[in-house]
């Protein structure tokens, strides 16, 4: 036989328990089904709180998104027109560049011709073709 623990570990109920007493008394089911748990609550609250907080935040990035969308097609709207505009210049500017390259080259055929006249020996001149003589044009007998 056991020997009988001469004194047995009773408690007042209005002394307070520690910690670790508390972790380890046994909660009767009545007191589970009166004390609700409060760590459910707060997090029931907070959650729907905190969804709505980020649906503003990214209600307000997709504004400002949009805004800087709107920024950036007038931008190239703007860079397009720029564009046209400098590229029908440059079609004036090729057109009248064209235009000097072929006078300057009537030009330089033309002072060639000079040059060929100027190093010419004047004695030589008769040997030279020149240009065919006019015909002189039969006249009529009124």
């Amino acid at each position: 036989m056991s020997p009988v623990d001469p004194s047995p570990n009773l408690s007042l109920v209005s002394e307070p328990l520690s910690s670790s007493e508390e972790a380890t008394a046994p909660i009767s089911d009545s007191e589970k089904a009166r004390s609700p748990e409060p760590k459910r609550r707060p997090l029931a609250r907070t959650v729907p709180w905190v969804l709505l907080l980020v649906f503003l935040g990214l209600s307000v990035l997709l504004w400002q998104q949009f805004q800087r969308a709107e920024g950036l097609v007038t931008q190239v709207d703007s860079l397009k027109t720029s564009l046209l505009e400098s590229e029908r210049r440059l079609e004036i500017y090729v057109r009248r560049l064209d235009t000097v390259r072929m006078s300057v080259g009537d030009l330089a055929e033309r002072v060639g011709d000079l040059k060929v006249l100027v190093e010419a020996d004047p004695l030589q001149s008769a040997s030279i073709p020149s240009a065919e003589p006019l015909e002189a044009a039969p006249r009529g007998e009124d």
